[in-house]
């Protein structure tokens, strides 16, 4: 059963790194990606429909909101590049690094306050498990996709 899921697991992530090659710096997350990550978490939660429905919800409203976040300090810091590049930019960087702060504390604020919405939803214990695996998961991920370029390397070297 595990090497089942390990390779429905491992097809989705090769799916998501081969789309993820050549991308610009910051794009929206691949649906692929977030279908999977929702789905094993729906999984560990085993949620009642109508609370995952909530759940859901809640869930893609906020990270909508981090991915404006996420979007506007992007472009603020591909036009600090630019100045950082441009000899006769702007070299008060003390605006730019308040920006990059605030950017840091909305994306924060953002992350906290969905986590305190699901109060009257989920479970203390299932609000753990949510934070848990946000951290596992990238992780699993990461790993599989390391894996994945030593074997392409290793691969390429014996030819």
């Amino acid at each position: 059963m595990k090497s089942k899921y390990f390779i429905v697991v491992l097809f989705f992530v090769g799916n998501i790194f081969a789309q993820e090659m050549g991308k610009p710096p910051f794009d929206p997350p691949n649906k692929k990606y977030e279908q999977l990550e929702q789905l094993k978490l729906l999984e560990i939660l085993d949620l009642e429909e109508d609370i995952a429905v909530k759940f859901v919800t809640r869930r893609n409203k906020s990270r909508d909101r981090v991915f404006e976040i996420m979007k506007s300090f992007d472009s603020d810091l591909d036009k600090m590049e630019k100045n950082l590049r441009n000899e006769k930019g702007d070299k008060n960087y003390s605006d730019f690094i308040e920006k990059c702060i605030n950017y840091e504390n909305k994306i924060t604020e953002e992350k906290n306050n969905f986590i305190k919405s699901l109060d009257d939803i989920l479970t203390e214990e299932q609000i753990v498990k949510i934070i848990l695996f946000e951290r596992k998961f990238k992780k699993d991920v990461r790993d599989i996709l390391l894996e994945k370029g030593r074997k392409r390397i290793k691969k390429e070297r014996e030819n």
